[in-house]
């Protein structure tokens, strides 16, 4: 091979390499429904710590969203810290009052 060939195929492993990465970083973001689908998961298998790790990841982009409100009173409730758990619902129902599993553990809430 020449000595173009080798610079060629060296400057395209370079591409590639990036090209990699960047997919890879890529990936790594998750979609809220992506976060909303773990931390389910996470509390359903009683991993509250995992899901409350994945929560405040998500926090700066999705916060305020109604079902990440929803997951932090689930959280709440779950540990009996029920005036968190009540604000936080209470919060999920402002943005989206249609969100049933807000609506049903707030009900909880408020017998405990």
């Amino acid at each position: 091979m020449s000595h173009n060939t080798h610079l060629l195929n060296g400057r395209m492993q370079i591409l590639l390499l990036i090209m990699c990465f960047s997919i890879s970083t890529y990936a790594v973001d998750r979609t809220p429904v992506q976060y909303e689908y773990e931390i389910r998961n996470a509390f359903k298998q009683d991993h509250w710590e995992e899901g409350k790790t994945l929560l405040y990841e998500a926090e700066p982009e999705y916060g305020t969203l109604s079902v990440f409100c929803e997951l932090k009173g689930a959280y709440d409730y779950h540990f009996k810290l029920y005036d968190e758990a009540r604000r936080h619902l209470l919060l999920a129902l402002r943005d989206d009052e249609s969100n049933p599993q807000a609506l049903e553990l707030l009900v909880r809430v408020e017998r405990e």
